[in-house]
């Protein structure tokens, strides 16, 4: 395994583990060997989001559109900090804890009905979100009261029995970009009288995305619909670095 490649491991696993000090010394030493290096410039800049750096932040987003103008990472958290949006640090913790795949106990969806673009590009990976139950489905908000989503209306039916009859759930961001949001969602308890029913059976689909684009690599763009409307996307990580996910 050559330096770069190395490299490029120790700065995405030192942002899956969200050490923020690790990821900018791993990504500048990545620049140092190439200085044209977006994907590692990506990281960097959010790194430096996540400390709360707004300047250098900004500085090298700003550094990827020289040599991308049409980078969508860059252009994205440039728009944040130009409209001077809130960024949102992502939750502590481990990175991979949150995800733990259990057979009918957990449940990884794509959210429809969308918050607006400009509020989803504020949420980081991981960040703890609670089901609210309305009339006709479940919405998902962070715990501070955003919303960001709503469940699918097959998958709202369910879960909105269930929860009514006592079982409790946790759910966190899996993923997120301005056109789509991934949420996994965990049973933590089962109410007695429902101890028998499964909460996620194979047979309710579901639609996977991948790892958080910020620690990773540089998206395709993605077009985005009218607020509000049921949606789906996907996005393509094709550059240096691809993982699949354990199906559901």
């Amino acid at each position: 395994m050559n330096t770069l490649t190395t490299l490029q491991t120790q700065a995405i696993s030192a942002a899956e583990k969200q050490d923020w000090d690790a990821a900018i010394m791993t990504n500048t030493n990545i620049l140092e060997l190439d200085p044209q290096n977006t994907s590692a410039l990506n990281r960097l800049g959010f790194s430096y989001l996540q400390k709360g750096n707004k300047k250098k932040a900004k500085d090298t987003y700003e550094r990827v559109i020289s040599l991308d103008a049409f980078n969508s990472i860059a252009k994205k958290y440039l728009t944040v900090l130009e409209n001077g949006n809130e960024f949102m640090p992502a939750s502590t913790g481990s990175f991979y804890e949150n995800f733990i795949e259990e057979p009918g106990k957990t449940k990884t969806v794509s959210l429809c009905r969308l918050a607006d673009p400009s509020i989803l590009t504020t949420i980081p990976v991981a960040t703890p979100c609670t089901l609210v139950i309305k009339q006709y489905r479940i919405s998902v908000e962070t715990e501070s009261g955003v919303y960001l989503g709503s469940l699918p209306d097959d998958l709202s039916h369910s879960l909105t029995k269930l929860m009514k009859g006592g079982n409790l759930y946790r759910v966190v961001v899996k993923s997120v970009s301005k056109a789509n949001c991934v949420v996994f969602i965990k049973e933590l308890s089962r109410s007695k009288k429902q101890a028998h029913i499964i909460s996620f059976p194979t047979t309710i689909s579901s639609h996977n995305s991948g790892i958080h684009e910020e620690l990773l690599v540089d998206a395709t763009p993605v077009d985005v619909s009218e607020t509000g409307q049921e949606r789906e996307s996907s996005e393509d990580f094709t550059e240096e670095f691809t993982r699949e996910e354990e199906p559901s």
